[in-house]
């Protein structure tokens, strides 16, 4: 928090991940800096997804409304934001909006859900380090790009939300190799699909 948070501004400097849900004040205007962009609420419930190894800043409304744009630079280079709406912000270029996007399966992660809608499998290692603390490889480039759909839940041990993306890749003869913090994805010959094994507590749906 900026250190005259809540007097005439509420500005917050994130880097990370974090969904806010603000009630607006027009004396008061609420705005998250993230690596360089700005977004202010208009009353809003909204993610922010800002993460060093990243290329871009990521903004997920959904409820109200909320304006991304860099820090410095004129307001006719702002998105407006609304409900459904996801934007990205890189560095440079302006922003990228999709409209009327499922942003509820995107946010399962507040509800205790780590979600993954369609997600090649380099980024799915990517989350898999930020919610784990460990180190993912993909040791096979022909992997890298496969798709995985997979509603997991945060809590579940590292070992079994492995095997499930194994269950759920078998076909393409992925598998994943654990040497004490490091994970590395491997491919391999591929295999006669079978019936996945029951799974209480998680959904699984194979993607490729």
């Amino acid at each position: 928090l900026a250190g005259d948070y809540g007097q005439r501004t509420r500005r917050v400097y994130l880097e990370g991940r974090a969904f806010l849900r603000v009630v607006q004040d027009s004396l008061r205007p609420f705005t998250v800096h993230a690596r360089g962009t700005l977004t202010e609420d208009l009353g809003t419930a909204f993610e922010v997804q800002a993460y060093s190894s990243d290329a871009e800043v990521r903004v997920i409304v959904t409820e109200g409304a909320a304006e991304l744009r860099r820090e410095g630079e004129r307001s006719d280079s702002t998105a407006v934001l609304h409900p459904g709406d996801i934007a990205t912000l890189a560095d440079t270029g302006a922003a990228i909006v999709m409209r009327e996007q499922n942003v509820e399966r995107m946010l399962g992660w507040t509800r205790g859900e780590l979600s993954f809608d369609d997600m090649p499998l380099s980024e799915v290692a990517r989350e898999l380090q930020r919610w784990y603390d460990i180190e993912c490889r993909i040791g096979d480039k022909a992997v890298e790009n496969l798709h995985l759909t997979a509603q997991l839940r945060i809590g579940e041990s590292l070992d079994e939300v492995l095997r499930l993306i194994e269950l759920s890749l078998e076909s393409r003869g992925v598998r994943a190799e654990r040497v004490g913090r490091v994970i590395t994805f491997r491919g391999g010959a591929a295999a006669a699909p079978r019936p996945l094994p029951p799974v209480s507590r998680s959904r699984v749906e194979a993607g490729a």
